[in-house]
């Protein structure tokens, strides 16, 4: 068996002179392999297939990627963290973590899990080192921590970095992929690749950094699978913590070095929405906004282009959500869960973020005109939105309190100019708006 064969030409992607020296040697080694009158059996594993490394094409080799009975043959299974084996190190975690094994599992698999090699969509496995590092602490006597042990163990940021650095994206592409929003054809997934020829959204996939979701409804009875394609998205928690900051690099310029003014503004959202300091969200995020990329604003801004808008008026929906991008990215980490246009039977909130005692509800509201009666306007508009769609909605509540939270955004000075924040209580006479405050916001 050869593990990740293809790990010495992927980490040169950006260097075609070594790529091209790696690959001389490769080929060597693999015809002199296959010459091998004593090898009757080759198991390789690798990210890519490249029609230009000709040693893994031809009639001997056979591509077993997405058949259903090899899905879970590198990683473990529901059943596994499930059964006898795993039974007792699932006992010692909930002990250490002070939580329910159910809790412990369902952690486990928002973290480690996702990963699917069917061309069926249907088997899902776990990544079998982040879960082994996982339960190693254990047998150190120490307490197990949710880490990103799989991104962090071959410098998938660093990687990623690196090729976004020569890779142009669109604003739009950005939503689409901070969405999950990112469809692939079974050609595209499983053909061989020039090296001039590798899109980003390949490497995010077959690199495992995305999976494959669903079959898309449109395909979803081709009995060919050769006909079928993927609906796909983060794979799990492991690679959002490092896929999202990639994003946010991008989205900056990779002006987010450590130590940075932009660095510490990102730390500086996270940690005050933990603190649940809106004000200071708002004004770090400000400073944020200010090293986005002017490229993607007027891409998004042209859409608004040649209208004339009166200064109520709502503006086109692809700005908000850059905006809303923007946010998810700034906000995402470990210890806060990010969701993007949450739906019930009545609406979808514009954002929700949960931290370990609040749930957080946004609704962005941007503004073209800014003076004290428009602001106070679209303030109005966002917390109206909110409490006749919160009003029978049909969702579950949930276990921890919830705070609602208005922004309004000023697309001239791309700056958040106002927000409010409140809390709703359920009467007899219906939803009452209590605790609310609201600040004007220095640009």
């Amino acid at each position: 068996m050869i593990d990740d064969w293809d790990t010495p030409i992927l980490s040169n992607l950006q260097q075609p002179q070594v790529y091209d020296a790696l690959k001389k040697v490769l080929r060597d080694f693999y015809a002199w392999l296959r010459l091998q009158p004593s090898v009757k059996f080759i198991l390789i594993t690798g990210i890519m297939r490249y029609s230009d490394t000709l040693w893994l094409l031809g009639p001997d080799v056979r591509d077993i990627s997405m058949e259903p009975v090899v899905a879970d043959l590198l990683g473990y299974t529901q059943a596994d963290l499930t059964g006898k084996q795993f039974a007792p190190y699932i006992n010692a975690a909930a002990k250490e973590l002070g939580m329910p094994q159910s809790a412990v599992l369902d952690k486990l698999e928002r973290y480690y899990g996702g990963f699917c090699f069917d061309k069926h969509a249907t088997g899902k496995v776990y990544c079998p080192f982040a879960v082994n590092m996982f339960f190693s602490s254990l047998d150190c006597g120490s307490k197990p921590e949710f880490e990103s042990y799989w991104m962090e163990s071959f410098g998938a940021k660093y990687a990623l970095t690196s090729y976004l650095h020569d890779y142009s994206l669109s604003s739009q592409r950005i939503m689409e992929l901070s969405e999950q929003r990112l469809d692939m054809s079974n050609d595209s997934l499983r053909a061989g690749y020039y090296l001039q020829d590798v899109t980003f959204e390949q490497i995010l996939v077959i690199g495992g950094y995305f999976s494959i979701k669903a079959i898309t409804d449109d395909t979803a009875q081709e009995e060919c699978s050769a006909d079928r394609n993927y609906r796909c998205g983060i794979t799990n928690q492991d690679v959002r913590n490092v896929f999202f900051p990639v994003l946010m690099s991008y989205l900056v310029s990779f002006k987010n070095t450590d130590g940075s003014d932009l660095s510490t503004a990102i730390g500086q959202v996270k940690s005050a929405l933990r603190q649940g300091d809106i004000a200071q969200l708002c004004r770090s995020f400000n400073e944020i906004l200010g090293y986005v990329r002017d490229d993607l604003f007027k891409a998004l801004a042209s859409h608004d282009q040649g209208v004339a808008q009166t200064p109520y008026q709502v503006p086109k929906p692809d700005l908000e959500a850059f905006y809303r991008t923007v946010l998810k990215l700034a906000l995402s980490s470990s210890s806060i869960l990010i969701k993007d246009e949450v739906a019930n039977n009545l609406w979808r909130s514009d954002l929700e973020a949960t931290t370990k005692d609040q749930v957080y509800i946004f609704a962005l509201k941007r503004l073209e005109s800014i003076t004290e009666a428009s602001i106070d306007q679209r303030l109005g508009d966002g917390e109206k939105q909110i409490l006749e769609r919160m009003s029978g909605n049909n969702r579950p509540q949930s276990e921890l309190p919830q705070t609602m939270v208005v922004v309004v955004i000023s697309d001239t000075y791309r700056q958040i100019c106002a927000w409010c924040r409140f809390k709703v209580q359920h009467t007899a006479l219906g939803l009452v708006v209590v605790d609310r405050h609201k600040e004007l916001v220095a640009y």
